[in-house]
């Protein structure tokens, strides 16, 4: 039988250093922490692990209960949604501001829910702050534990009165894919990720950039386990407006970057942006799978999905290898085939082929003659022998008499070649050349 994960929620007011104390038990910088209150507005996930103790962490946007505009209110849900969620809750609060009407209110909420609650009283960074704690008794909730998270004061402390009732764990096995959905602002990112998970994992809001924080769910499906990535959307950094904004972005490419297989979301009624085609053109080069997912086709008319998928490939050549699919998630349309697409990639990411049939193939080619624009007629170039040398993403070594005329003259007919004859769907692959030493 599975070991129950148990579950740690942070909770408290807006810039009492919730985030900061998240990235500090997490031992590295994956929610945003910024001086502006608001900036955390999903739940971020981490799996984490206190001596041989191992639990979930949820850090939350911060609770505004006295404001009642439409994002607040999808920001509270959220929060609610994690005290729901979890085993364990953090209620932070910051010393040097001291007991404000907020916490009172949320001390009263995090109370009746009849679970354990530890109360962290941050930004503690003198001795005068650390006598000035016990005003917190006031709050019904307990002992008050004094912390800078900001120095990793307090914080081991912390973690094991936090951890005290939890049973030692093995190693947490990591997802077997991991799949980062990307793309532009508004292109429908987070209702995607929550039509697939059925639930209202991340906020959903008409207004662009509302997701910040790359936000990690775990999933499975027909026995495969996923870690799904929602993230923010990637604009170019003229049109970012502050350093959140900026830190939002950054933390898009890094979950390309450790992601093996990205989905790419285009805004099917707006078309291919030239923000598309840098997000298309970034994930070549990190050489990750890609499926390029067409969203909001239910508003899209006059044109066929062939049409639109020529239109597509005319204009982002260089991602032809990609398969395009066409979406809507406010209706559910093809996303669980998006899914399968991911993971069929990831499949194909993997394969070796024999070396006998890759220089069958190289065999072939001398039929080909293909014609290099440039090329000296004087100097011939000779394949004589192809390996594959690696996989993720698949990667084939030829030895030739000329490598740097090869690599110039015959990079992409080489690929071409091998993708007619193999399956190399959704994925880049990268063809090396070596001088042969006969």
């Amino acid at each position: 039988m599975r070991q129950k994960i148990y579950t740690i929620a942070i909770v408290g007011r807006p810039n009492v250093g919730k985030s900061t104390l998240f990235n500090r038990i997490l031992g590295r910088r994956k929610a945003i922490t910024e001086s502006a209150s608001g900036t955390t507005r999903d739940r971020v996930h981490a799996i984490c692990k206190h001596k041989d103790k191992g639990f979930e962490l949820i850090d939350t946007g911060g609770f505004l209960l006295a404001r009642k505009d439409k994002l607040v209110g999808l920001i509270e849900k959220q929060i609610r949604a994690a005290i729901h969620q979890a085993d364990i809750l953090i209620f932070v609060c910051d010393a040097k501001s001291g007991i404000t009407p907020l916490d009172l209110e949320i001390s009263q909420l995090v109370r009746r829910t009849n679970k354990r609650v530890i109360l962290a009283v941050n930004k503690v960074d003198n001795e005068t702050l650390k006598e000035a704690c016990l005003d917190f008794y006031q709050l019904g909730i307990g002992e008050p534990y004094p912390i800078s998270a900001m120095h990793g004061v307090g914080v081991e402390n912390l973690l094991n009165i936090a951890t005290k009732q939890l049973t030692p764990t093995d190693e947490f096995k990591e997802a077997d894919i991991k799949i980062a959905i990307v793309g532009r602002p508004n292109a429908g990112k987070s209702s995607f990720l929550n039509f697939l998970l059925k639930q209202e994992r991340v906020i959903v809001d008409d207004k662009p950039g509302t997701t910040r924080d790359s936000v990690d769910t775990h999933f499975s499906l027909s026995n495969t386990s996923f870690l799904l990535i929602d993230t923010a959307g990637i604009t170019h950094k003229k049109k970012l407006k502050d350093s959140a904004s900026f830190y939002s972005v950054s933390r898009s490419y890094q979950s390309i970057r450790r992601s093996d297989i990205c989905i790419v979301l285009i805004d099917g009624f707006e078309g291919l942006r030239i923000d598309d085609l840098k997000i298309l053109d970034y994930i070549c080069k990190q050489q990750k799978g890609c499926v390029v997912a067409i969203n909001k086709w239910d508003l899209v008319k006059n044109i066929s999905a062939d049409d639109y998928k020529e239109l597509l490939q005319s204009k982002a050549n260089f991602v032809r290898f990609a398969p395009v699919v066409f979406t809507s998630a406010l209706e559910g349309r093809n996303i669980a085939k998006t899914i399968n697409l991911a993971k069929n990639i990831f499949e194909i990411r993997k394969q070796r082929l024999d070396t006998k049939r890759l220089n069958n193939m190289l065999t072939s080619l001398k039929y080909f003659k293909p014609f290099v624009k440039g090329a000296k007629k004087s100097k011939k170039i000779n394949l004589k022998f192809i390996t594959q040398t690696n996989i993720e993403p698949p990667t084939f070594l030829i030895f030739t008499n000329d490598a740097t005329a090869a690599r110039k003259q015959l990079g992409n007919f080489i690929e071409n070649r091998i993708r007619e004859r193999f399956d190399f769907t959704g994925t880049p692959i990268k063809i090396e050349f070596r001088k042969s030493s006969e």
